[in-house]
């Protein structure tokens, strides 16, 4: 699970694929657009990154 405070490649890999800057912190700008990513494709809105928000991005 990512969420607010993460760090890693693995929040690089998300930001990439939300198309935000790619610093490996999961700060405000990828909270917000994790949010605007879920409520797009219709996933429940809390700005974290599990199982169905990362297929999501990565299928």
């Amino acid at each position: 699970m990512l969420k607010s405070g993460s760090k890693g490649n693995s929040i690089k890999l998300v930001q990439k694929e939300l198309g935000i800057t790619e610093d490996g912190i999961f700060g405000p700008i990828t909270d917000r657009a994790v949010r605007n990513f879920q409520k797009k494709k219709d996933l429940i809105v809390d700005g974290k990154v599990g199982p169905k928000t990362w297929t999501k991005l990565f299928v």
